[in-house]
């Protein structure tokens, strides 16, 4: 298929099981090539392994300590003015002639003053740590402890990384699909006014007695499988696998894959009434029923799945899920 991106390859979705793992297939630089991260402005895409890392291993282990935080955080953040978006200005232009109209056009111009903008806000934070760091080591004290998203880049990125561009980065993946997500789960609830009263009742009762924070939020399955059936109706692309080639190889079906492809999957499984029932309509219980039975595991809306994959599936899905 002929993209913005250059020919793409666009395999079935029964294919998702054999290829979902593999290792000749990369996420990270589907997403540089998506949002040019090759050119000047546009760093924080540019292809990295660590930041899934970093999800994993500090940010998930977080959640409970920072919920409640970004919750009140989230009140104010509604207010916030909407930017245009600079990548999808660029995808206009050919991609032979994006360094260039990434050098002239004023909106371009404001992306990197943007960016150069967050290097230097953040810079000094980092370096007045590394300094409290090394004081506390010459001194042979214990190191002072940071425990947020700055201090866990630091540890999995590169040296050479700035700081500010794993930030921004960060920020990029968790806004847009969530914005996405919230905006269609509104909807679908708009549009079926019966789920007003279940909804609020669920909520009042789980998070009634303790208020909000990870564990309560895990009982709150009628919102859980609401989320998840609005996913499954509009995922946020009509292909939530996407990766490029990063070695030659052959599929099974004699297909051969050479570096640099792009190779997708689409969702069109999600809705196929053969795959699932009545699949054309919306079922806000559809994921509450399957709780407890033998699909349980994929009654989640953290749960990725060859049938759902609104956080795409396979070794590198969604982290921050």
């Amino acid at each position: 298929m002929k993209t913005y991106l250059g020919d793409a390859i666009i395999l079935p979705s029964s294919m998702l099981s054999e290829v979902r793992s593999l290792t000749e297939l990369d996420f990270w630089p589907a997403i540089e090539k998506d949002h040019h991260g090759h050119l000047p402005g546009f760093e924080p895409f540019r292809a990295n392994h660590e930041g899934g890392n970093m999800i994993n291993r500090h940010l998930t282990k977080a959640l409970n300590k920072y919920t409640k935080p970004l919750y009140q955080e989230t009140k104010h953040a509604v207010s916030d003015i909407l930017t245009e978006s600079t990548v999808q200005v660029l995808r206009q232009f050919p991609p032979i002639l994006r360094p260039l109209a990434n050098r002239y056009l004023s909106i371009c111009k404001q992306t990197r003053a943007a960016l150069k903008a967050c290097r230097d806000f953040i810079r000094p934070h980092v370096d007045a740590r590394n300094a409290s760091k090394a004081r506390a080591a010459a001194k042979g004290e214990p190191e002072p402890v940071y425990d947020d998203a700055i201090e866990w880049c630091q540890r999995e990125y590169a040296a050479d990384r700035d700081p500010a561009d794993s930030q921004i980065s960060l920020a990029m993946v968790a806004i847009h699909p969530t914005t996405d997500q919230l905006t269609e789960t509104m909807t679908q609830i708009a549009r079926h006014p019966e789920l007003f009263q279940p909804l609020r009742d669920e909520i009042a009762t789980v998070l009634g007695a303790d208020g909000i924070h990870k564990t309560n939020l895990q009982n709150l399955r009628l919102l859980d499988s609401v989320i998840k059936e609005s996913q499954r109706l509009k995922p946020v692309s009509v292909s939530n696998f996407r990766r490029v080639a990063v070695q030659d190889f052959t599929l099974s079906n004699g297909l051969r894959i050479h570096k640099g492809d792009n190779v997708w999957i689409d969702v069109a499984h999600m809705w196929d009434s053969q795959v699932w029932d009545k699949a054309e309509q919306f079922d806000p219980y559809r994921f509450v029923k399957l709780r407890g039975t033998e699909k349980d595991h994929i009654s989640h809306l953290v749960s990725t799945s060859p049938e759902h994959t609104g956080f795409g599936h396979g070794r590198q899905a969604c982290p921050g899920r």
